[in-house]
C-alpha cells in the first residue's frame, strides 16, 4: 500500500509540474512571441573594426611631430532607439557632454554592422564609471584605440595639419574611407593621408539582442601606416614660433641649394591636439576670436611691397632700360600724368644709380624703370620668379601669387590700364599679390641666377622649377644692392659680424587699412647662401621696423647653432 500512495504521489506531482510548463509554453506563446522573434532577428553579425595606427611624422632630425599613443574609448552598438536614449541619459553625465550629442553619435550605431566609436579621450575616472556602468547597460563597450598625439603642441601646426573623424565630404572627397574613420584633415596629414592611414583589421562576430557576443570568427590584423619624414626642422620651427609672437604673420625659411623647407611658420597658431580629442563650446569660441589662427599666412596672398623691386631690377638690367652706370635723380615724388606718385623718404634720395636704389628702396627710381619696362615685361620677369605659380607643396589653403594684366583689369573692373597701374605694379603694390613662400623662393631663385630645386617639404620628394638664366653682370649688380642694402640701407639691422647677409624689405599699403604689411627676405651668407627667410607681419608697420628684427633674431639663431646648419 505504501508503494502505491509513492507512485501516485509522484505521478500526481508531475502532472502538475507538466501542466505548469504547458501553462508558461502558452503564456509565452501568446503574450511573449515578438520578443522571441525580436532576439532571433538581432542575432546578427557585427563587425568591430581594429583601427590601424597611423604613421609618425618626423622632422629632418628624426623627431617625432606627429605619433599614435594608446586611448580608451567608447564603441557604441545601440539595439534601438530607446536602447540609444538609455545610453545617451546614463553616459551624457559621465562625460560631461549634452547627451543630444551623444544621443546622435549613438544612433549611429543602430542597424548598422559597424559598431560606433566615439573619438573621445577617457580620463581615468571617466574609464571607472563606464566600466562600472557596463555591467548594467547595454548597448556600448570600452575599447583601447590608437589616437593621434601631437608631442610638440603648436609647433609647425599648420604644415602637420590634424586628424578628425571623416565628414560627408570627406567621404565623398576619399573612396578609401568608412564611416566614422579618422582621416586627416589639413598639412601633411591631409596630403599624405592615404600612406599614414595604413589598413584596419576587424573582429567579426555573431551577438545577440543584447550586445553579447554567440560566436567569435577569425578576423583580420590592421597594418600600421607608413612613417612620413618632413624637412622642417622642430628647433628652427619652434624659434620662428615664438619671435612671431601670436602676430598675424608668417616666417619662411628654404635652404637654396636644395628648396628643402626648413620653417614654414604662420601666426597665430593652434594646438592640433585639441582637433582630435574634441573641444569644449567655450574653447572653440574663444579660438575663433583670434586672428584667424587656422589660415596658414606662410601660405596666402598679400601685396608683397618693396621686395617686388628684386624681380624689377633684374627685367631692368636685362632688358637694357637702364645701366649700372645710369644716374637717376629723386625728388621724392615723379608726376605722372595728372596724379603725383610720392617716394617713401620725404625730400627724396637725391642722385642716385641703380644699385643703391636697390638699397635706399627708391620709389622714384623704380617708378621710372616699371615704366620704361610696361607692365608686360614686369610681369614676364615676376613669373619667371615664381611669384605667381603653385609652389607644389599642394597644403590646403594655399593662395597663388597675382600678377595683373591689362585684359584682366578690362573684364574685373571695365576700365583700361592706366600708367598708373604700372607704377604701382613696380613697387609691388595695386593689383599684386604674393605669399611669404613665393617672395623666399624668388630671392632663393635669384641667389641661384635663376635656377632653383623646387619647393621641398616631404624629405626625399622630388620638385620641378623650369628656371631662367640671366647674365652674371646682372646678377653681380642686384647682389650688391641687396647687399649695400644690408651695410648702409633699408635692411642694417641685419649687419651682423656672425654672418654676412644681402636682403630687401618692404612696406605694403593695404587700403583702406591704415597701417602697412612688414616684410623682409635675406640669404646669408652673402658669398655661398645656405639659407633664405622672409619674415612677414600683418597690418603692422615699416618692413625695417618690425619684420627685421625678427629676421636678425632668427638668423642669429641660426649662425649660433652649428648643428642647425647640418643637412
Amino acid at each position: 500500500m505504501r508503494i502505491r500512495r509513492r507512485e501516485f504521489l509522484s505521478i500526481g506531482f508531475l502532472g502538475i509540474l507538466w501542466a505548469a510548463l504547458n501553462y508558461r509554453l502558452i503564456s509565452l506563446a501568446m503574450f511573449s512571441g515578438n520578443e522571441f522573434k525580436q532576439v532571433t532577428i538581432d542575432s546578427t553579425t557585427r563587425i568591430f573594426p581594429i583601427p590601424a595606427p597611423r604613421g609618425k611624422i618626423f622632422d629632418r632630425k628624426g623627431l617625432p611631430m606627429a605619433y599614435d599613443s594608446s586611448a580608451h574609448a567608447i564603441m557604441f552598438m545601440a539595439r534601438d532607439d530607446k536602447n540609444a536614449i538609455e545610453l545617451a541619459d546614463n553616459i551624457s553625465p559621465i562625460l560631461n557632454e549634452d547627451s543630444t550629442k551623444i544621443y546622435d553619435a549613438i544612433k549611429k550605431s543602430i542597424g548598422n554592422p559597424y559598431p560606433y566609436i566615439l573619438h573621445e579621450k577617457l580620463d581615468t575616472k571617466q574609464y571607472l564609471s563606464l566600466s562600472e556602468l557596463t555591467f548594467r547597460q547595454r548597448g556600448f563597450r570600452l575599447i583601447e584605440i590608437p589616437m593621434r598625439n601631437y608631442p610638440l603642441k603648436n609647433v609647425g601646426c599648420h604644415a602637420i595639419g590634424y586628424v578628425g573623424e571623416a565628414s560627408e565630404s570627406d567621404l565623398k572627397r576619399f573612396p578609401y574611407l568608412h564611416p566614422n574613420q579618422m582621416v586627416g584633415k589639413t598639412g601633411v596629414e591631409l596630403i599624405k593621408d592615404k600612406e599614414l592611414r595604413g589598413q584596419d583589421g576587424a573582429d567579426i562576430t555573431i551577438v545577440d539582442a543584447f550586445g553579447n557576443i554567440q560566436k567569435r570568427f577569425q578576423g583580420t590584423k590592421p597594418i600600421p601606416g607608413e612613417n612620413i619624414k618632413i624637412n622642417i626642422d622642430s628647433d628652427l620651427q619652434e624659434y620662428a614660433q615664438k619671435l612671431l609672437n601670436e602676430r598675424p604673420g608668417a616666417l619662411v625659411a628654404l635652404d637654396p641649394r636644395s628648396g628643402e623647407i626648413l620653417t614654414l611658420a604662420s601666426s597665430p597658431d593652434f594646438d592640433p591636439n585639441k582637433m582630435v580629442y574634441g573641444m569644449s563650446q567655450k574653447d572653440w569660441n574663444k579660438l575663433l576670436k583670434e586672428d584667424h589662427p587656422f589660415i596658414n599666412r606662410a601660405l596666402s596672398a598679400f601685396p608683397p611691397g618693396s621686395t617686388f623691386k628684386i624681380a624689377v631690377s633684374v627685367a631692368a638690367l636685362e632688358e637694357g632700360v637702364t645701366t649700372p652706370e645710369e644716374l637717376f635723380y629723386c625728388p621724392g615724388y615723379l608726376k605722372v600724368g595728372n596724379h603725383t606718385f610720392y617716394c617713401w623718404l620725404p625730400g627724396g634720395h637725391g642722385h642716385l644709380h641703380i644699385e643703391r636704389a636697390i638699397a635706399q628702396s627708391c620709389d622714384v627710381v623704380f617708378y621710372t624703370l616699371g615704366l620704361r619696362l610696361g607692365p608686360e615685361k614686369i610681369r614676364y620677369y615676376a613669373n619667371k620668379f615664381g611669384l605667381d605659380l603653385p609652389s607644389g607643396l599642394e597644403l590646403p589653403g594655399e593662395e597663388n601669387g597675382f600678377l595683373p594684366t591689362k585684359e584682366w583689369k578690362e573684364k574685373k573692373f571695365n576700365d583700361v590700364w592706366y600708367d598708373g597701374d604700372t607704377v604701382n605694379m613696380s613697387i609691388g603694390q595695386g593689383f599684386v599679390r604674393t605669399t611669404p613662400l613665393d617672395v623666399a623662393r624668388m630671392m632663393s631663385i635669384f641667389v641661384n641666377k635663376g635656377s632653383f630645386a623646387g619647393c621641398k617639404l616631404i624629405s626625399g620628394e622630388d620638385a620641378s622649377y623650369e628656371g631662367f638664366k640671366f647674365s652674371e653682370k646682372t646678377y653681380e649688380v642686384v647682389r650688391e644692392g641687396l647687399r649695400k642694402a644690408v651695410l648702409e640701407g633699408t635692411a642694417m639691422i641685419l649687419n651682423s659680424d656672425k654672418y654676412s647677409a644681402i636682403a630687401k624689405t618692404g612696406t605694403a599699403e593695404d587700403p583702406p587699412r591704415k597701417k602697412p604689411h612688414s616684410w623682409i627676405v635675406v640669404a646669408a651668407p652673402y658669398d655661398a647662401p645656405e639659407i633664405v627667410v622672409c619674415v612677414f607681419f600683418e597690418h603692422i608697420g615699416e618692413g625695417a621696423s618690425f619684420s627685421g628684427p625678427v629676421a636678425k633674431s632668427y638668423l642669429d639663431y641660426y649662425f649660433s647653432n652649428p648643428s642647425l646648419r647640418e643637412r
